[in-house]
Order: structure tokens, then sequence, then C-alpha cells
């Protein structure tokens, strides 16, 4: 039995009672449950076709903003509270690059291959999948910044902007017009408006180093594309699947997959909220053994919780689907499917955020991926 007050750290209950806890898991159930009600709203409106030509959108521009973003917040955070208050501007001036390289080849494959087609991927599919990914990159960055420097408040209010802005306009133009496109449009309105948000509500942590030391860009470039190295495997597990079916499956495979991913994604939730802070807490200056001990305390609280609610989703799709979207019953397996991986991966989530913020993991990825020492003092 670990000791946790001998460590100086919080118990199960009194991590429940942690306000930063609650901004956090606010921060993630909002977007979902307005992922819910775009779910099923525009499951109903659109059909089943309809439905997947706007996830595949969706889930693509995720895909690619997740792996382009390249995990920059670790090494701003990393060189910010090393005492370079500088980082956050250069961190956010890559991430502009990395945007704008992936709207380039957006606009060029609308220019040059108008007529390209690959599984349910045309042209203009590409071309908005580039926007989505590269106003997403940014997005993910400057977020993850902000909370990284100890700003759930901020962050949790470009989350929930942003889960209010994409329903209040999607849903209308959604029934107005029947149009996957322009519901992406609405979607592209509210990532502006949080990443806007974001950038002008900076949350700084106070730098713990007393002596300011510059951090070369190419630091924070190796610091953060190691640890993005170790989260890029599992980007792709939670976010290619509808992807890989884009390639290979019908739009109506694709809308039936794309209506149980965000049931089951409940599960997400509170595996998200505790991963940001093992995030947080994780860039603190404590001990081995105290990252340990609250990383395992924070893995225990996820498995009990993430079990009850995985239980409880089960059982609620096999009952409400068949009344509430008949046309969707064949969701109900895939659901059954998801949820217990989605339980597992929350884990490995927790564990692979603590360890990337832990100044011990950068050094060993230095040495292993970029064949550097750093020089002592």
């Amino acid at each position: 039995m670990i000791d946790f007050e001998s460590l100086g750290q919080p118990s199960r209950i009194s991590i429940l009672r942690n306000r930063k806890v609650v901004d956090l898991f606010l921060s993630q159930l909002v977007p979902l449950l307005s992922s819910m009600l775009m779910t099923f709203a525009t499951a109903t409106i659109l059909g089943v076709s309809g439905r997947g030509e706007l996830a595949l959108v969706l889930s693509a521009s995720g895909l690619v903003g997740a792996l382009g973003y390249m995990s920059l917040q670790v090494g701003i955070v990393r060189a910010y509270r090393m005492g370079d208050m500088s980082a956050p501007r250069r961190g956010f001036a890559i991430a502009s690059m990395s945007s704008a390289s992936i709207l380039a080849c957006g606009v060029i494959t609308i220019i040059f291959a108008p007529d390209l087609r690959v599984g349910l991927f045309d042209a203009p599919k590409i071309f908005m999948i580039a926007c989505g990914g590269g106003l997403l990159i940014f997005n993910l960055v400057i977020l993850r910044t902000r909370q990284g420097l100890g700003g759930p408040v901020y962050f949790g209010n470009a989350s929930i902007i942003q889960a209010t802005i994409f329903p209040a306009f999607g849903v209308p133009v959604a029934i107005a017009l029947h149009s996957p496109t322009m519901i992406v449009l609405c979607w592209y309105l509210a990532i502006a408006s949080s990443t806007i948000y974001a950038l002008r509500n900076p949350a700084d942590r106070a730098i713990e180093t007393p002596l300011p030391e510059h951090v070369p860009t190419s630091e924070i470039l190796k610091s953060s594309i190691a640890a993005h190295i170790g989260v890029s495997g599992q980007q792709l597990m939670f976010r290619a699947d509808i992807v890989v079916l884009g390639f290979m499956a019908s739009a109506t495979s694709v809308g039936i997959y794309s209506v149980a991913v965000p049931i089951a994604g409940v599960t997400w939730v509170f595996s998200e909220a505790l991963s940001l802070m093992s995030f947080d807490a994780g860039a603190r200056r404590e001990s081995f053994a105290q990252r340990r001990a609250h990383r395992l305390d924070l893995i225990h609280l996820n498995l009990l919780v993430s079990f009850v609610v995985a239980v409880a989703i089960g059982l609620s799709s096999i009952f409400f689907i068949p009344l509430i979207l008949p046309e969707y019953t064949r969701a109900i397996p895939l659901i059954l499917i998801l949820l217990p991986g989605i339980v597992i991966q929350g884990c490995a989530r927790i564990g692979l955020s603590s360890r990337v913020s832990a100044k011990s993991l950068w050094e060993r990825c230095d040495q292993r991926f970029c064949g550097v020492t750093r020089r002592a003092g």
C-alpha cells in the first residue's frame, strides 16, 4: 500500500475534490456533450450516408491535427519553466508554420489534382481536411500550452467556447441546408474562436528557475518530437479508424461506425481529464517516487470510474439506440467492442502524459533519439 500522505500526494478522494480536476473534467465533458449532440442531430438530419461524409472530414482533420502538432507544448512548457519567457512565442511560430504547410498541401491538391479520388476521399474533401487539420494544429498547441503553464480555467473556457459554437451554428445549418460541407465550416468557426480566446488570455505559471535560461528552438523541437514519438502510435489507434474506413468502405458504413465511436468515447472523458492533470503534475519538480505514486493513483482511479461508465454506456446503447436511431442499430455491437479498448487506452494515456512531462524522460529521449548528451550545468 502506497502512503500518499508521506509522499505529499493526494488521495483518490482528494483528487476528485481538486478544483483543477473539476476544471479539466468540465473542459472534456462539455465538448463531448457537444459532440454527442452533433452526432445525433447530424445522424438524424443528414441520414446515414451524409453522416458518414461529415464524420470522414472531421475525423481525418482530427488525425492530421493530432499528428501535426508535434506535442510542442512539452518543449514549450519545459523551456518556460527553465526561465525562457520567449519559448511560447517561438513555439507558437513553429505551430503556425506547421499549420501553413498542411494548408498548402490542400491548396496544391485542389489546384493541380482536382479530379483526384481515392476511396471516399476526393480533392474537395482533401482541401477541407487540410484546412481543418491546419486549424487544429495551432489550436492544440495553444490550448495545451496554456493548460501546461497552469491555466486549466482558460483551457476549460476555450474548450467550452468551441463546444458551444459548433452546435449553436451547426445544428441550424444542418436543418436549413442539409449540407455536410456547411457544417464543417461551422466547425472551423468554433475552432478559430477558441484559439483566439486562448491567445488573448495567457495563463503563464510562475517560473521556478532562479536564473533565466535561453533554450534554443532546436531544443524545444527535440524535446517535443521525442515526446510525440511516444504518443503518435496511440493517436493513430485512437483517430485513424474512420480514416482507414474511408479508403475501404462505403459512406453508409462510415456513418454507422461514426455514431458508435462518440458514444463509446464518453468513457474517454474522465481519462483525458486525468491525463491532462498528470501532464501538469509531471512538469513539476518532484522526485521519481512522488511522480510514480501520483501516476499510479490516477491510473487506479481511472480504471474504477471508466469501468462503471463503460458498463452504463453498453447497457444504455442496447436499450436506447433502437428507440432513438433505429437506422443505426448496427452500431451497437461496435460500441460493445470499442468500450474495453477505450478503458485500457485511458490508462496508457495517463501514464504517457506523466512520463513525457518529466525531465528525466526528456534527457533519455535526447540521448536515444537525438544522439545528444546534455551539458552539465
